[in-house]
């Protein structure tokens, strides 16, 4: 191995998930019909909140329940994402018989380079 700061593939795997859902996932969900449908439904459900005459506090205590409930659908799409990505590069290894540990980060910045290249 060169001098390069080593870290362990989950934590490789981690940084990779994190920069793949905020480019291309973000731009991939933003150009569906789907999720600017549920945009606008939600707008509209907190314009119907407001008609009904919610105090401010009423509507804080609303509108911090939505932001938990997003909060909480946001984790679960990110594990969920995480864990697809591990779930397949551990059937690769064991498909090709490797089991790396460790992964070198300066020998290993073609390959990011490439990749984002390609994405």
């Amino acid at each position: 191995m060169t001098n390069g700061k080593q870290i362990k593939n989950k934590e490789l795997l981690k940084m990779f998930c994190d920069e793949r859902i905020e480019t291309a996932l973000q731009t991939r969900i933003l150009n569906k019909k789907e999720y600017s449908d549920m945009n606008k439904e939600s707008i509209e459900i907190y314009a119907y909140a407001q008609q009904l005459g919610f105090t401010a506090k009423q509507f804080l205590v609303f509108d911090q329940a939505v932001a938990i409930a997003n909060a909480r659908g946001g984790m679960y799409g990110d594990e969920a994402y995480y864990q697809g990505f591990e779930d397949g590069i551990r059937l690769l290894s064991e498909i090709l018989h490797i089991k790396p540990t460790v992964i070198d980060t300066a020998a290993l910045k073609p390959i990011l380079e490439l990749l984002q290249s390609k994405l």
